[in-house]
């Protein structure tokens, strides 16, 4: 084998190295989780404590309040279980997880023999340092982004627990299932083909597996035709429309956000719909999931613990920033390799 074979055996065995130990950092964070907000006694007296009042929205711009008198605790344990069947799937996506691992799956992230958990490291860590960069330059500019605000830790943990699965189900999930029926009524000739049984069946497949649903009816999609012929203009525009709105929804939510935000979460939001359409519904609820408790959890750690809790921070922020300039920059070179191979 020449040098540079060898070399690139190398450095496929270090990436299978670091997407097991982030993944491993993945499901620690998830029993930090359960720890912290009922066996740690300020997680579990804040457990015990009842919602006043739950959000729920959907096609990104209806949101109402359900009167609630349910402990945060049994909220959060239904979100944790959400989470934990998002793991489950992306773990068995494609080829598995395992297999992934051992080489079986596909370079290409998206196609039929990839695995959503096993490109989940690359995918939020080149996200991360994009959020990043866009928020120092604007920070420089003078262009602030503000924080979140929260009564407590735990209080974050909730919220940020829940935050991922009513946002995604609002801003994504719920836009494209309206859009796909919409669709789907305007094709009678499709409609005449299909009963009452297969029609709801393809609405809820369009709800959880937007490309299955769109092979299903013989319509472009992500894994056949790739992200720019498997994406509709329809769907280009729902994702641009609704990514805004994602943005302008944290600048005017109130709780600490300034206007720096609305670019991040634009970004965001459109990074999130993307994986959408390409995997399904876990992909955005896990990409939102490890912007918001994955890395809430371990600043509760620290603040409980510090000492091999900021150990472990560090390995992990040190691995996610030299993951996504790694990946950004392998991306961007085959980018120019595409385009020197046209000349």
């Amino acid at each position: 084998m020449c040098r540079a074979g060898v070399f690139i055996q190398v450095l496929g065995y270090v990436w299978r190295a670091v997407v097991v130990f982030l993944v491993s950092t993945f499901i620690l964070s998830m029993i930090l989780g359960i720890y912290f907000m009922f066996i740690h006694p300020e997680g579990y007296r804040f457990s015990l404590r009842s919602v006043e009042s739950l959000p729920v929205g959907f096609v990104a711009l209806f949101v109402f309040k359900i009167p609630a008198s349910i402990p945060f605790g049994v909220i959060f344990a239904s979100t944790w279980v959400f989470y934990v069947l998002c793991f489950i799937l992306a773990w068995m996506d494609g080829v598995g997880f395992p297999g992934s691992i051992r080489g079986v799956g596909d370079l290409n992230p998206i196609s039929r023999n990839s695995n959503f958990l096993y490109v989940f490291p690359a995918l939020s860590s080149i996200l991360l340092i994009a959020v990043t960069v866009i928020q120092d330059l604007q920070e420089v500019a003078g262009v602030a982004t503000g924080s979140i605000e929260f009564e407590d830790l735990y209080m974050g943990l909730y919220n940020l627990a829940y935050s991922p699965i009513f946002e995604e189900f609002m801003y994504r999930i719920s836009p494209f299932t309206f859009y796909f029926i919409f669709k789907l009524i305007l094709r009678g000739d499709i409609l005449k083909q299909m009963k009452l049984r297969g029609i709801l069946k393809t609405s809820l497949r369009s709800m959880l597996y937007p490309d299955h649903a769109k092979e299903y009816l013989g319509w472009p999609s992500v894994v056949r035709d790739g992200f720019l012929r498997g994406i509709s203009l329809g769907e280009w525009f729902l994702i641009l429309s609704t990514s805004t709105v994602f943005g302008l929804a944290h600048y005017f939510s109130g709780s600490g956000w300034e206007i720096g935000k609305i670019s991040t979460s634009f970004l965001a939001g459109f990074i999130f719909f993307i994986m959408y359409l390409a995997f399904g519904f876990y992909a955005p609820v896990l990409l939102h999931w490890f912007f918001n408790y994955y890395f809430h959890v371990y600043i509760i750690a620290i603040e409980n613990y510090d000492g091999p809790f900021i150990f472990l921070s560090g390995v992990i922020s040190t691995l996610l920033e030299v993951t996504g300039f790694a990946v950004g920059i392998f991306i961007l070179a085959m980018y120019f390799r595409r385009l020197l191979w046209r000349f």
